[in-house]
């Protein structure tokens, strides 16, 4: 069995539905079990690569095994190409559709009115739907998505209701089957079950209990955790995830203090891996915990939190190999940029970090296909597009960025890549 163009971290093949094989690289492998002569075979695709996130299928996976016991199987793996990015508003009611060159570029396709001003927006892992979290209506907007023309469509029964007040940021199981949102007014985590069909949502049941002002909402690459950045604690809340029912568990030790009174807990993000949890503080550094897999816990990483080089670390990002993290400073107008120690979590900025951006940062996200960098400037109505160096992380600006985003205040954002 031969696999070609793995680029990262995550494959896993299974044959016959039992037994199953951790691919690190590309070439040649076997499984262990013997398949005699004449029997049947079918191999599939247990996982796919995460870091970076990559899209593997399976050439003659089915068949019988003949007389030389060749199988001649072959797991071809490629990276997705971004097709499209779309944006909130954090100043009006729009949400906004962009086209992703392969250079780079961003080119407007068209915008709806979402009847409310959003922070928070996400994807469906399978593109079809779109979501907002709309604060002031206490609402969750939904979209269809038209993933040829990126062209945004009506789901029936949007927007759905929140209950709670102010609803700010949302996230997505990657199994497509939940949605949660936090209240910042209300202190509590809303979740919803996805009809993966029509992308209606259902309440999943009582709102969870969580820390003063939550922020912002993540949860782990494999679905087990859910976390909750709250601000005035100063703390991140942790919830096991019920995988069949959706419904939110403590995980023990919760909340876990992010430092001192010095620092807020602002938003989250995490390595593609889910081995690390990044916290900007608000202040002038950014924290860095590891995640426990098997318990949930959060582990303070040593020498944490990282001193960013600029103030009002507002929103962070991983590059999708899990090796770089990127910084937004909002009140400096710049971007703090580090390598990611494999093993502690451990940050180490880069040289020349932090990078001027020439307007005061907002969201920013790695785009899936792992060349490019966003970062929203809400302020300024603009959006920064830079190339990201592989082997050294180094931010530089494409041709023509910072792009206008018009008249939207650009704040989440959400890529569809194929």
């Amino acid at each position: 069995m031969t696999v070609t163009g793995l680029a990262g971290f995550g494959l896993s093949l299974q044959r016959d539905g039992s037994e199953t094989l951790d691919i690190a690289a590309s070439g040649n492998y076997q499984f262990a079990a013997q398949v005699a002569v004449g029997s049947p075979y079918a191999i599939t695709i247990a996982s796919q690569p995460l870091a970076p996130r990559q899209t593997c299928t399976v050439a003659q996976g089915f068949g019988t095994v003949d007389a030389d016991a060749s199988f001649g199987v072959t797991v071809n793996c490629v990276s997705p190409t971004t097709q499209f990015v779309y944006f909130t508003d954090v100043g009006g009611n729009n949400l906004a559709a962009f086209a992703f060159g392969n250079t780079g570029t961003l080119t407007t396709i068209g915008s709806v009115n979402n009847a409310a001003a959003s922070y928070g927006a996400g994807l469906t892992p399978n593109g079809r739907f779109l979501y907002t979290a709309n604060r002031t209506p206490n609402n969750i907007g939904a979209y269809s998505v038209d993933t040829g023309t990126g062209a945004l469509g009506s789901v029936a029964g949007a927007p759905f209701p929140v209950v709670g007040l102010a609803p700010r940021m949302l996230a997505i199981a990657p199994n497509g089957n939940f949605l949660y949102t936090v209240t910042q007014s209300g202190n509590t985590v809303v979740g919803f079950a996805v009809n993966r069909t029509n992308g209606a949502l259902t309440l999943l049941g009582s709102p969870t209990p969580t820390g003063g002002q939550p922020l912002d909402v993540t949860i782990t690459p494999n679905g087990k955790y859910l976390y909750v950045a709250a601000f005035n604690d100063r703390s991140v809340y942790g919830y096991r995830i019920d995988g069949t029912t959706g419904s939110l568990t403590p995980v023990p030790g919760s909340p876990f203090a992010v430092y001192d009174l010095s620092t807020y807990a602002r938003s989250l993000s995490m390595d593609p891996r889910g081995r690390f949890l990044f916290v900007p503080t608000y202040s002038t550094s950014v924290a860095a915990m590891t995640i426990d897999d098997a318990t949930g816990a959060l582990t303070i990483v040593a020498g944490s939190p990282f001193a960013t080089g600029g103030a009002q670390a507002s929103f962070a990002a991983s590059d999708v190999s899990g090796k770089f993290l990127y910084v937004t400073n909002q009140n400096s107008n710049n971007l703090s940029a580090f390598s990611i120690e494999q093993t502690s979590g451990a940050l180490t900025p880069l040289p020349g970090s932090p990078f001027s951006l020439g307007f005061a940062p907002q969201s920013v996200a790695a785009e899936p296909g792992g060349r490019y960098l966003l970062v929203s400037g809400d302020s300024t109505r603009q959006v920064g597009v830079y190339a990201l160096d592989a082997q050294t992380g180094m931010p530089t600006a494409v041709s023509g960025s910072p792009f206008s985003t018009g008249t939207l205040a650009p704040g989440a954002i959400a890529f569809l890549a194929r």
